[in-house]
């Protein structure tokens, strides 16, 4: 029997307004399957962790989004059916950006995975903290150390 190949990524979920860390398969249809909504493309929406300056950064996340939910959901209250979520894309370790906030909108569900020197997904490594400040409308509960 095949080993199964598993991550913890980031499930941001606009429609229960809510972010949490759930466990997929590493592959390209358990990412699907966790976004929703009928996904079957996705493209990412932003970088956490790359700086554009130096390759010195402690981690290289990305935030996957459903690439074709604007063809699916295509009146605004579809959209609103499957959520609405504002985050700030800004790459967390650029000092000239550090005092503008740079909001993004995206619909539908999004997840967030890290990358290795590679290019290859592994488990997240942004904590549930760091995208929460960066989240407008959500609610979270930090764990106490």
């Amino acid at each position: 029997m095949k080993e199964l190949n598993m991550i913890e990524a980031i499930l941001i979920d606009p429609v229960r307004g809510i972010l949490e860390v759930i466990s997929i398969e590493n592959t390209l249809q358990a990412k699907y399957e966790a976004i929703g909504n009928g996904c079957r493309l996705i493209e990412v929406g932003a970088y956490f962790g790359h700086d554009n300056i130096s390759t010195e950064c402690p981690y290289k996340d990305v935030m996957y989004v459903d690439e074709e939910v604007y063809l699916r959901f295509d009146s605004r209250e579809d959209q609103l059916s499957i959520g609405i979520f504002k985050i700030d894309t800004r790459p967390a370790f650029n000092p000239k950006a550090n005092d503008v906030w740079n909001f993004s909108t995206f619909t539908g569900r999004a997840l967030i995975v890290g990358t290795d020197s590679e290019g290859n997904t592994t488990s997240h490594n942004v904590t549930l903290d760091e995208i929460y400040k960066r989240l407008l409308g959500f609610r979270y509960e930090p764990k106490e150390n």
